[in-house]
């Protein structure tokens, strides 16, 4: 009998993990139960779960299972397998489960620990920020993404309600996206983190646009004195001229802007680049009611009323849906060619320095690409030194259209003048790559019909505001 207890006994040890028997042969009960709790995640997002678990005792049974969290107070439970605990706020936490059985004895104190995370990452946009993204297709977006817990995962980013792509990377996740020329972009990120909180969606609209918009030049107004007395310029009416504020392109128009609005534009006008590459060089071969439509789409993309009513040439206003002619630069909002004050005030630095002959200087070779230097091609922009404002090219390198129809000057002081209401010729200044650079001196003026298509004339952007 005492054989077959013993056996017994064994038996139960093997099939329960018991803990061992020091005396076999009586039912001695000297060890405590033994107590198996499954193990917890490293990270949870969730601040209420079940911790399960196993007690056994081959002998007088299992009596309580007690446990505490985080050092607290010791509770008691006394159904076996499982405890709900619930209310964890974010941070570690560590449990601890025992038992006793009905002689009193205790098991050895199993701990369990976690981390709570149910708070989802912060993102933020970083680039771009809110304005006005310039000059190509290809919009970079980094977003800053942190995570007090778990860490973060994924950061996804979507452009115009496109199909959320992944970013890349560590804390700084970046992406490339294509962007429609002159539509408004929104932007909306999110991320995730490892254990699957995920973080509102961030939003950040901009306007997305190939325009110019951040090489525009300010030029603060004020008066000088326009024109020449040199005799073989056929200039002799020096006189007096009062501008406004105004706003003048650093750069001559390339040819990648101008490609952008022929992507865009059905039926715009392609110039040929007489095979010495397009890019950053001047746009030419261009008219002036080419480079007006041009100014208009510009505007367009930007949100502001075009300037021009492409038919007819004239600089208009928009008020309530009604087009008027406009008598003043300064009420058109929109891109324009400047006036041929305007490019003379800018081209002589605000008339400060009105004794160069060059814009900047004295010296063609320092600011200028003419046919002594230029190889009898155009030359990318901005290469040469700039004038006291900042612009480059205006003597050389392309001559640029104006606003103004050719008449001559006016031999008393005027105020914003906009030229002729009508004429033949519209005028262009500036000199260029194929000419000698006598022609590149500020006061020279020249002219040429408005539907004419040139290798030596482009454009230059201005604004009233």
């Amino acid at each position: 009998m005492h054989i077959f207890r013993g056996l017994s006994i064994f038996f139960c040890f093997l099939v329960t993990s018991c803990s061992s028997l020091v005396e076999v042969g009586d039912l001695v009960d000297r060890n405590g139960p033994v107590i198996l709790v499954a193990p917890l995640p490293t990270y949870t997002n969730t601040a209420s779960f079940t911790l399960n678990f196993r007690v056994t005792d081959c002998l007088s049974g299992v009596k309580v299972v007690f446990y505490r969290i985080d050092s607290g107070s010791i509770q008691f439970f006394f159904t076996n397998n499982a405890i709900p605990v619930s209310g964890f706020t974010d941070g570690f936490h560590q449990m601890e489960l025992w038992a006793m059985d009905s002689n009193d004895h205790f098991s050895v104190t199993q701990k369990i620990q976690t981390i709570v995370d149910t708070t989802p990452p912060a993102v933020e946009i970083t680039s771009p920020l809110d304005g006005l993204i310039q000059g190509s297709t290809n919009l970079p977006v980094s977003v800053l993404a942190t995570d007090r817990g778990s860490g973060v995962k994924d950061v996804w980013a979507s452009v115009n309600g496109t199909a959320y792509v992944r970013l890349t990377g560590g804390s700084h996740f970046t992406g490339d996206f294509t962007i429609p020329f002159g539509q408004p972009c929104d932007i909306r990120v999110y991320g995730v983190d490892n254990v699957g909180n995920v973080s509102s969606t961030q939003m950040n609209s901009i306007s997305c646009s190939t325009n110019i918009g951040s090489n525009l030049v300010f030029v603060r107004g004020g008066s000088f004195t326009a024109g020449s007395d040199l005799a073989w310029l056929q200039e002799p009416a020096v006189h007096n001229v009062n501008l406004d504020d105004y706003y003048i392109d650093k750069y001559e128009t390339t040819f990648a802007e101008w490609d952008a609005y022929v992507s865009a534009s059905f039926g715009a006008w392609s110039p040929d680049d007489n095979g010495w590459g397009r890019g950053q060089r001047p746009v030419m071969n261009v008219s002036w009611m080419d480079a007006i439509a041009y100014c208009n789409w510009k505007s367009i993309q930007e949100g502001l009323p075009p300037a021009y009513d492409t038919n007819t040439g004239n600089l208009i206003l928009i008020n309530s849906g009604i087009t008027n002619i406009a008598t003043n630069s300064r009420d058109v909002k929109g891109y324009r060619l400047p006036t041929e004050a305007e490019w003379e005030y800018a081209a002589r630095g605000k008339g400060i320095r009105s004794e160069d002959q060059f814009s900047g200087s004295d010296i063609i070779d320092t600011v200028g690409w003419y046919n002594g230097n230029s190889g009898d091609s155009t030359q990318i922009v901005g290469q040469k030194s700039s004038n006291e404002l900042g612009i480059y090219d205006m003597s050389g390198n392309v001559a640029e259209w104006c606003q103004d129809w050719y008449a001559e000057y006016p031999s008393i002081s005027v105020t914003d003048p906009l030229g002729p209401q009508a004429g033949t010729n519209k005028v262009f200044r500036g000199g260029s790559y194929l000419w000698d650079s006598d022609l590149s001196w500020i006061g020279v003026r020249l002219s040429i019909a408005p539907d004419s298509r040139v290798l030596y004339i482009g454009l230059r952007l201005a604004r009233s505001e």
